[in-house]
């Protein structure tokens, strides 16, 4: 892993916002379309006040381990764990 390479000892890690990975999905398929109103700035704040909190509560009870649009990881530099 390349933050092990890289002199760090990972301490946990999990993905997020697995529900998000279906926005990705369309944005790639249809593109940023205004007519839709995909990708415009009524669709982010629509994602980011009802869809990402479902992904959250997703997140913590099945897919913490298995997929997510982002991998958060937390390290120490190694020798610095106390």
């Amino acid at each position: 892993m390349k933050v092990s390479g890289a002199g760090f000892e990972v301490t946990s890690w999990h993905f997020n916002d697995s529900v998000g990975i279906l926005g990705n999905v369309l944005v790639k398929i249809f593109g940023y379309n205004n007519s839709m109103g995909l990708g415009g700035t009524f669709s982010l704040k629509l994602f980011d006040k009802f869809v990402y909190p479902i992904s959250i509560v997703v997140d913590k009870l099945l897919t913490k381990h298995l997929f997510g649009k982002s991998l958060l990881i937390f390290a120490t530099k190694e020798g610095n764990l106390s």
